[in-house]
């Protein structure tokens, strides 16, 4: 009898004891500590294991836990937490902010700085804040939210060239545009697409050297405004620089972001151009009934009431989706994102389609002395384009047709064929112009990079960056015979291709260190070696039997007048390149810089070129510790020297060229001769700015 109690007492506790050991639903809702308001995205995990999760939208959170385990709140720009279960079936967090890790910093150039002590003219954008509404590219986050930085669209056209100016232009016959470096790669601004060969028409021009890029992956874009800021980057500085970070995964359980947007686009601002009748009624009254009733027999005019603005535009609809998932553990991070765009343009049969990808792999190993980072971006865009520009020639593109040709008459005729004046060269029907012209411009682009930095020991750091950039760009042309400006030519297709790729390696070394809690040395120096290489073909044929081909049968056609082109074109840069940071105290600050640049593009004796630079700031704030409302009061003067090698390549060197003015005949067959079409100019040298910037800036009553 006792045995059976006691058995019957063990096998009662143990039921308790697995009772109590087994896992339940703990809940609550996190949130910030100083203001009260719930905080989404916190990271929940249960420490030792990968069980986690994360915190909606209201901040509130529910995970299946034992009583031993010990619950991980982390955050970012927040102090974790770690709280033991125990008995509590609710657990309510307040999170701290984390000073030190909110301390604005900025990306500099090869480092970061604290905005604080940055002594030359350095701009940030907020993201976060930038990214609302329809945003198809990074450019459009910065427009119009830094100083001194200009950005204009060219056209309403999807996937157009912008024009960049940060403190006006600084050349007169190379680029002003700025230099754009992603995630540490500097990027070839050369256009990647192929020109066009358009009968009667002109090209729209390059493309947005950005459109590869999803404004969804950007972390952070910081500008280089002046020279004293720019010259690290010497000779591809002098027109500023703008740094681009991409996001980077975070600690934590797997966390998915979704965003997407629907929107509508249409034409602002009609032009107040007559109607049909109002102009029928304008001949009649200007030239009396008579000449009236003549024009309408003869057919010069009609008796349509055709709006050629709206008959060429369109409700244009976007939609983009963007699906991003990342986390890791401490000591890998990652983060995956795909993006797909589709831009109709307000003017019929144009528009974009982009499809982007990308991927960040953080690790670090060693006790976190060696740290690795993998930054890969892929897009594909389809460009589908139409000839609205002006041009030299009569016919006038698109736009210019629009305003010309006359409202009486149909945009087509009762066979469907396209309405065209008979006999009428200096207008074109524009609706024909935009639906019968196909120009098509497909471009694929990888963008990549890996790095690996070691600290030696304490305060020095070695790193070395390897990055690949590479564009490929197909154009397709075809205007058909039943285009009347094409008709006298037979029509007209084209295919051009043009590669683009460019190789990095830079190699550098800091060292950090404060002596005496108020000495702040930094040192950096580097070298950096990157070649460039273009290479482009295309064939126009003209004269074809039938449009059934279009642009995918070049040997249909039965005129080869227009000589097929290539070229292959490379360039090397190469550079060694020092700064130094100082401050004392955070109040008084001293920074220089000095890059020297050896280019290929230049004259045998002027390769190489030596661009400096020097900052002085003083923070007056600390001496007005009285002065409770200035929150900081910093003066600060810069002087530097910018460099551009923007002039194109082998403009230094003798070169030879095809020239149809030298023919002669052999064998009984004429020929093309070769002749010089550069003369070599060894006294090309650097175009260098130099600029003297002198600054103040203040923050009062945010304390």
């Amino acid at each position: 009898m006792v045995t059976r109690s006691f058995f019957l007492g063990v096998l009662m506790f143990a039921c308790v004891s697995l009772a109590f050991a087994q896992s339940r639903d703990i809940s609550g809702t996190v949130i910030d500590a100083t203001n009260g308001f719930p905080l989404p995205g916190v990271n929940i995990a249960i420490q030792g294991t990968t069980t986690g999760t994360a915190t909606g939208i209201d901040g509130s959170y529910s995970i299946r836990a034992n009583s031993e385990d010990v619950l991980v709140f982390s955050f970012v720009g927040y102090l974790t937490q770690e709280i033991t279960v125990g008995s509590q079936n609710v657990i309510n967090v307040a999170l701290q902010e984390d000073v030190e890790l909110l301390e604005e910093v900025v990306v500099v150039g090869y480092g970061v700085q604290k905005k604080a002590d940055v002594t030359g003219a350095v701009g940030a954008v907020n993201v976060a804040e930038a990214n609302v509404g329809l945003v198809t590219s990074p450019e459009q986050l910065i427009q119009g939210r830094v100083a001194g930085v200009s950005i204009i669209q060219n056209s309403g056209e999807p996937g157009s060239n912008v024009t960049v100016r940060i403190r006006g232009g600084t050349s007169i016959s190379a680029s002003n545009s700025p230099l754009y470096v992603i995630d540490g790669v500097p990027l070839d601004n050369s256009a990647t697409d192929p020109g066009g060969n358009l009968a009667g028409q002109t090209d729209s021009g390059p493309r947005n050297p950005l459109n590869f890029l999803n404004p969804n992956d950007i972390a952070n874009i910081d500008i280089l405004k002046d020279a004293s800021a720019a010259a690290i980057y010497g000779s591809r500085g002098a027109n500023g620089v703008i740094l681009i970070t991409t996001k980077k995964g975070r600690e934590g359980q797997v966390q998915v972001d979704y965003d997407g947007y629907v929107a509508t686009s249409s034409f602002g601002n009609e032009m107040g151009l007559l109607t049909g009748d109002e102009y029928r009624n304008f001949v009649g009254q200007t030239f009396g009934q008579d000449v009236l009733q003549a024009r309408l027999r003869d057919g010069v005019l009609g008796n349509a009431n055709t709006d050629w603005q709206d008959a060429i535009t369109q409700a244009a609809v976007s939609h983009s989706h963007s699906l991003a998932f990342g986390g890791g553990t401490a000591a890998t991070q990652y983060r995956a994102s795909v993006g797909y765009l589709d831009q109709e343009g307000i003017v019929i049969s144009s528009g974009l389609e982009r499809i982007t990808g990308r991927i960040n792999v953080n690790h670090r190993a060693f006790d976190e002395k060696l740290t690795l980072n993998v930054n890969l971006t892929g897009s594909y865009i389809n460009d589908d384009r139409v000839p609205f520009e002006q041009t030299g020639g009569f016919e006038g593109g698109l736009l210019t047709n629009v305003f010309k040709y006359n409202p009486t008459l149909p945009i087509k005729r009762a066979d469907g064929t396209f309405f065209e004046i008979p006999g009428q060269f200096s207008v074109r029907n524009p609706v024909a112009i935009a639906e019968l012209t196909q120009d098509f411009v497909k471009t694929t682009r990888a963008l990549g990079n890996l790095t690996a930095e070691y600290e030696f020991v304490e305060g020095l750091t070695g790193k070395v960056n390897v990055g690949l950039n590479r564009s490929q760009a197909s154009r397709r042309t075809f205007q058909p015979k039943s285009l009347p400006v094409a008709a006298t030519i037979g029509g007209q297709a084209s295919q051009a291709n043009r590669e683009l790729s460019s190789k990095l390696i830079e190699i550098t070394g800091t060292y950090s260190r404060i002596f005496d809690d108020a000495h702040n040395v930094s040192i950096l120096g580097g070298y950096s070696w990157q070649n460039f290489l273009t290479e482009q073909f295309g064939t126009t044929a003209r004269d074809f039997v039938s449009d059934v081909f279009g642009y995918n049968n070049l040997a249909g056609g039965n005129d080869f007048s227009i000589k097929p082109f290539s070229l292959r074109q490379e360039s090397k840069l190469i550079s060694f390149f020092g700064r130094i940071n100082y401050d004392y105290n955070s109040t008084y600050i001293f920074s220089a810089s000095l890059r020297r640049d050896g280019s290929s593009r230049f004259g045998a004796d002027e390769k190489w070129g030596i661009f400096p630079a020097v900052t002085l700031g003083w923070r007056i704030s600390s001496l007005l510790t009285s002065a409770t409302f200035i929150d900081d009061l910093k003066l600060r003067v810069g002087w530097g020297v910018n460099g551009s090698q923007e002039i194109g390549n082998l403009r230094s060197l003798p070169t030879l060229a095809p020239d149809p003015n030298f023919r002669a005949v052999i064998g009984e067959q004429e020929v093309v001769g070769i002749a010089p079409n550069n003369f070599a100019t060894p006294n090309l040298k650097w175009e260098e700015t130099t600029q003297v910037n002198v600054g103040l800036d203040f923050s009062l009553w945010t304390g």
